[in-house]
C-alpha cells in the first residue's frame, strides 16, 4: 500500500512537471511544493513526503532538481505574461462568440418559421370568418 502511494506521488511529480496535471490546476509550475504532488496524487494525505525519509529521496531530489532547472531558465516579465493570458482569454472570447452568434442564427431562423405559421394561420382564420370556406359539420354518429 505504501509503494501505491509513493508510487503515485512519483507519478503526480511527473504530471507536474511536465505540466500535465489531472486532478488540480497549476498557475506556476516553477513553484511546485510537497503539499502540490499530494494533492495531484490524490490518495495520500497532507504531510505524507517527508523530505528527511529515505524513501522519498527520489521525490525531493527530482523536485530540487526541477526547481533549480526553472530558475536557470530565463523567466517572462509579468507584460509577457498578462499579455499572454489576455490572448488565451481572447481566444476563448472569440470561440463563445462564435458559438453564441449560430446558436442566434439558429434561434431567428426558428423564430422566422414561427412567424411565417403565425401568417398562414391568421390567413386561414380570416379565410373562414369571411365566409370564403364552407363549414362542414361533423354529422356523423358512431
Amino acid at each position: 500500500m505504501a509503494v501505491d502511494k509513493l508510487k503515485s506521488c512519483e507519478e503526480a511529480l511527473d504530471r507536474l512537471i511536465n505540466r500535465e496535471p489531472k486532478i488540480i490546476e497549476v498557475d506556476s509550475y516553477g513553484d511546485i511544493t510537497y503539499g502540490l504532488i499530494e494533492r495531484e496524487a490524490g490518495n495520500v494525505s497532507k504531510g505524507y513526503i517527508k523530505p528527511e525519509r529515505n524513501k522519498f529521496k527520489s521525490i525531493v531530489n527530482r523536485l530540487e532538481e526541477h526547481k533549480s532547472s526553472v530558475k536557470r531558465k530565463p523567466t517572462k516579465s509579468v507584460i509577457e505574461q498578462l499579455n499572454e493570458q489576455l490572448q488565451k482569454q481572447k481566444e476563448k472570447d472569440k470561440a463563445q462568440i462564435k458559438e453564441l452568434t449560430n446558436k442566434l442564427h439558429i434561434m431567428m431562423a426558428d423564430n422566422l418559421k414561427l412567424v411565417e405559421r403565425c401568417r398562414e394561420l391568421e390567413q386561414e382564420n380570416l379565410e373562414l370568418n369571411s365566409g370564403k370556406v364552407a363549414h362542414i359539420q361533423n354529422i356523423s354518429k358512431h
